[in-house]
């Protein structure tokens, strides 16, 4: 059962790969290629990013449509 989190919480990679239905690893991926952005915790000596619930929906509604797209291309031919 997916959890539900507010707009503004911050994921890991784990959380937002979850969501996406991805792999942890094709999430830091689609980050470091600048896909979603990310946000690094204050105070903490390592760059521990995070990813916004907002931006991970949006990236998925993006999935979404571009597959009905797809899905549309293929009809028309």
């Amino acid at each position: 059962m997916p959890r539900h989190y507010r707009p503004h919480s911050l994921l890991t990679f784990a959380q937002a790969a979850e969501v996406l239905g991805l792999s942890r690893w094709t999430v830091r991926d689609l980050a470091d290629d600048c896909r979603f952005p990310t946000y690094v915790l204050p105070g903490c000596p390592r760059k521990i990013r995070r990813i916004r619930y907002s931006d991970v929906l949006a990236f998925k509604a993006q999935i979404a449509a571009s597959e009905s797209l797809g899905s549309r291309r293929c009809e028309s031919v």
